[in-house]
């Protein structure tokens, strides 16, 4: 993966990151650095979304739409 900082980089581009390890990984063994950096990158984006607040408390994953 990169070698950007997680701090640096915003929301799209850390699950993009996140997403292709977890696309290797389904199809092939992944290193075990690549899998911890993708867990870092997944878990910077919880705290972004945290922050930015994003969805309601009272949200369920099901209300969430993913048409988009």
């Amino acid at each position: 993966m990169g070698e950007s900082k997680l701090e640096d980089m915003s929301l799209p581009a850390l699950f993009e990151q996140a997403r292709k390890v977890h696309t290797i990984a389904t199809v092939e063994t992944a290193d075990p650095a690549s899998l911890k950096k993708a867990c870092e990158a997944l878990e910077h984006c919880e705290e972004m979304i945290s922050k930015l607040g994003l969805f309601s408390s009272n949200e369920l994953k099901e209300d969430i739409s993913t048409t988009d």
